[in-house]
């Protein structure tokens, strides 16, 4: 049996100073009720020596199992408009790494921080050989404050309905067909917060989705870990997705002229700009259909502006009474009479 016939699924996985997560990890994998039919391709960035020593004890532990890509900020091309100086590849740039050296049929979203289920890799392959015209599975998630923990909020995915997705991003531990990637493209490079809302927009609006029913793993939300940090890159990708594909009553105009210092309507992988018209069914008319939204989208952002104005002044107004009455000396009574009345 060849390497590549041997592998159900090849995960993608990147990581960055992911020590604490690595052996948990490797575990999980260990777990899965098709361990010797999973690969794991890791795209390691700038791995510490006692990262590099808990991947070989696995590595001997199953040979062959884990694909191990070292990468050095030397070994990254940036795209030429991205804001900022960065001393690392994107996630993106990892994903893309990880795909491209995929040898299975199926390729399965793991990052190290997270924990799947032992049968959610089993089940997902299950759901897609059993209907040859879904491309994409996602599901049910737990999202946990703490690597390891079962205990958490239940995330309930929604099943797929394409004019939803065509505006967000839902579900997680997705898996897809490797193969739609000729038909969709890759990871954008230029994204270090949004890609994967990027791509699943490009993948509705060509292929049908679908729920794998059940829970599938377990999310870390803790805010520190590896795929949790959003930073301020969040709301500026967001506003350049909305502009791409016609998202307009959700814009804040705040972050427009952030977000067109990014090539909006091109989309940057394997080191080449591609229009994102290549990715979209009649870009063009795709666009047009969404042209009323943006008369919604400015009326909501006036809204939402009025809104932000009304809060601001209650809070300095709270702000400015708090020193006053410091000032007066009647600031601990007051809040000890809010208590007792309170109290009653």
């Amino acid at each position: 049996m060849s390497m590549s016939s041997r592998f159900r699924v090849s995960t993608i996985t990147p990581c960055f100073h992911g020590e604490k997560y690595l052996e948990g990890f490797f575990e999980s994998v260990r777990q899965q009720t098709l361990f010797e039919h999973i690969q794991v391709v890791l795209v390691h960035n700038e791995p510490t020596d006692q990262e590099i020593e808990i991947v070989r004890k696995f590595q001997r532990f199953a040979p062959d199992t884990v694909k191990h890509i070292v990468v050095f900020p030397e070994d990254t091309q940036f795209p030429c408009v991205l804001p900022g100086r960065w001393a690392r590849e994107t996630i993106a740039q990892s994903m893309n790494r990880a795909i491209a050296n995929a040898d299975a049929e199926y390729v399965a979203i793991w990052n190290v921080d997270d924990l799947r289920t032992p049968d959610s890799l089993e089940r997902e392959i299950e759901f897609l050989d059993a209907h040859s015209d879904i491309a994409f599975t996602y599901g049910d998630m737990v999202m946990v404050r703490h690597f390891g923990s079962r205990e958490g909020v239940l995330v309930p995915a929604p099943e797929f309905e394409q004019v939803e997705f065509l505006r967000g991003c839902f579900g997680g531990f997705q898996m897809f067909r490797k193969s739609i990637c000729d038909q969709i493209g890759y990871f954008d490079e230029q994204l270090r917060s949004g890609a994967d809302f990027d791509l699943w927009v490009r993948i509705a609006a060509n292929f049908v989705m679908a729920k794998t029913p059940g829970v599938l793993g377990y999310y870390l939300n803790a805010g520190t870990g590896i795929s949790t940090g959003s930073g301020a890159l969040q709301p500026i990708e967001r506003t350049v997705i909305e502009l791409r594909y016609g998202i307009y009553d959700k814009l804040d105009y705040r972050y427009l002229p952030s977000a067109n210092r990014y090539r909006i309507h091109d989309i940057y992988f394997s080191k080449v700009w591609h229009p994102a018209g290549k990715f979209i069914p009649n870009y063009e008319g795709f666009l047009r259909a969404r042209e009323p939204l943006r008369t919604i989208g400015i009326q909501n952002f006036r809204r939402a502006q009025w809104q932000r104005a009304v809060t601001s002044v209650v809070q300095n107004a709270k702000i400015f009474f708090r020193r006053f009455s410091k000032r007066l000396g009647i600031y601990d009574s007051m809040i000890s009479l809010r208590d007792r009345l309170r109290s009653r």
